[in-house]
């Protein structure tokens, strides 16, 4: 049974998020589904800034991935992808992976390689939705 004290509820989505110490975006992503869930899914601009206000300016893995076929930017959810919150001249084409890059100056997306956590993102966030 999942511990959803150690989980935060978003009451917009219904669904639940907590952050992981993961390493690379692969890592996190496996260490998502073992919980049972994803990286996060951004379906729009309130989700994005309900998961800066809830986890800070931290450097995050989110779900978003450049698939092979065809080379676009997708959910591993797979959800729809309509909303993207890219910083500008992102994504640059430095990866295959998005995470979200937040400082105090902004809460944007940008696109890296699996191993860049090295230098930034190193936890993800999970989401699950307890009701599926």
């Amino acid at each position: 049974m999942l511990e959803l004290g150690l989980w935060t509820h978003n009451p917009a989505t219904n669904h639940y998020y907590q952050p992981l110490e993961c390493g690379n975006w692969e890592q996190c992503e496996a260490a998502a589904k073992n919980l049972g869930g994803h990286l996060v899914t951004i379906n729009n601009a309130t989700e994005n800034q309900w998961l800066v206000d809830t986890f800070g300016y931290t450097p995050y893995w989110i779900g978003l991935i450049k698939k092979e076929q065809p080379k676009t930017w997708q959910w591993i959810s797979g959800e729809d992808t309509s909303y993207t919150n890219w910083l500008f001249g992102q994504p640059d084409g430095n990866g295959d992976y998005g995470w979200i890059g937040l400082d105090s100056s902004s809460d944007g997306w940008d696109d890296c390689t699996v191993d860049c956590y090295n230098q930034y993102a190193h936890q993800g966030i999970v989401e699950i939705d307890i009701l599926k």
